[in-house]
């Protein structure tokens, strides 16, 4: 009986602990990628730095244009692919804003998800490279939201999972300059 009760105790502690402690320093590779903000309405007369979607996302909206009538089965999903993705980006990207400052977590593992297909299928390096710095503006314009939430609102632990992300990208970008920085 003493045992669960002190593991059980233990648990509480660090949890406790844990959730209370600050956002540890981060690393970037690319300092200057960020996203561009503008003073946007949040309701209640409150107004907040926040990134427009469509310059945030224009890379990954081009890449989810339909590819037309013609185009192959294999073109047309991976056109309806990523535009499912641009649809939930969008819808999470206003509901953060107005309504509820959730999500961020899924919101990046979508857009790792949804950028990391696009770039996969962008057959320009180039225009792969390009798709793979958007990821990255987008993933540290999330990580900053979530740091902004953090502790109050979210956990530690959401801040670690968005930077993870984001880290990931950087490591992806880093990979297709062959190992170089911009």
């Amino acid at each position: 009986m003493f045992r669960p009760l002190l593991a059980a105790a233990v648990a509480a502690a660090v949890l406790a602990a844990g959730h209370a402690q600050p956002p540890a320093p981060t690393y970037t590779a690319f300092p200057d990628l960020k996203a561009s903000l503008v003073p946007t309405d949040a309701g209640a007369g409150k107004t907040v730095p926040w990134p427009d979607f469509a310059v945030l996302h224009a890379r990954l909206v081009a890449a989810a244009r339909d590819p037309g009538p013609n185009a192959t089965p294999a073109a047309k999903v991976r056109s309806f692919r990523l535009q499912a993705g641009v649809d939930y980006l969008r819808r999470t990207h206003v509901r953060r804003l107005v309504a509820n400052p959730s999500g961020f977590t899924e919101a990046a593992r979508m857009a790792d998800d949804v950028y990391r297909a696009a770039a996969a299928d962008e057959p320009d390096p180039a225009g792969r490279r390009a798709l793979i710095e958007e990821r990255v503006r987008v993933l540290k314009e999330l990580e900053r939201q979530t740091e902004n939430l953090v502790p109050n609102i979210h956990p530690p632990a959401d801040l670690d999972l968005v930077r993870f992300f984001r880290l990931r990208a950087e490591g992806d970008l880093l990979a297709s300059a062959g190992g170089k920085s911009p």
